[in-house]
């Protein structure tokens, strides 16, 4: 469920960032939209295995939490550090890199050596958002070239990208994996009653 709403959010922000800066925070920040896309790449990676912390303490592996988090932090800590003698995207770059070089690889171990969750099972969970979420973008791609010379307003074809992939996505996970959305759906519409 977390893979299906984290995949297309952070692809269809990638794609989308080049409006969006500019309509959230001005025309001056457009610099930022770099930075934000690569943000994009760490926000999914971290966003997959944030659950991991969660499991951990659920099963009474306090110590095991505190020495990730406390690795993560120091890790994180030199990465920005290297990163940072190339300027912001530098420390952006070197952000993803550790996390996916680094934080992804432990994590999975950990995830295996615990409940002996296999690679190929956790890509089995997520192809299916990850091929929705591929599409979507091969959609909004050329969508956004059109309408950003079609329209004046920059907010009007961030909401019409956002519409469009959302319909996209929606779609393809309906025609791939009908169960996970419907599962998905009513998972969200218990959560409310759950809190």
């Amino acid at each position: 469920y977390l893979g299906a709403a984290i995949i297309p959010a952070m692809a269809g922000m990638f794609v989308v960032a080049p409006l969006l800066v500019p309509v959230i925070y001005g025309p001056q920040w457009m610099p930022a939209v770099e930075i934000v896309q690569i943000f994009c790449v760490l926000g999914l990676v971290v966003g997959l295995f944030q659950p991991l912390q969660s499991l951990l303490l659920g099963i009474g592996m306090a110590k095991v939490v505190f020495f990730l988090s406390l690795g993560t932090v120091f890790g994180f800590g030199v990465s920005k550090w290297i990163g940072s003698h190339c300027g912001l995207i530098g420390v952006a770059v070197s952000s993803v890199l550790f996390s996916t070089l680094v934080m992804l690889p432990l994590q999975l171990f950990i995830l295996w050596k615990i409940i002996q969750l296999k690679p190929l099972s956790l890509s089995n969970a997520i192809r299916h958002p990850v091929v929705g979420a591929v599409v979507m973008v091969a959609v909004l791609v050329p969508l956004r070239a059109v309408l950003q010379q079609g329209l004046d307003y920059d907010v009007v074809a961030l909401l019409g990208l956002t519409l469009a992939g959302g319909i996209t996505y929606i779609s393809v996970l309906l025609i791939l994996d009908r169960r996970l959305f419907w599962d998905a759906m009513g998972y969200l519409k218990r959560a409310p009653a759950n809190s």
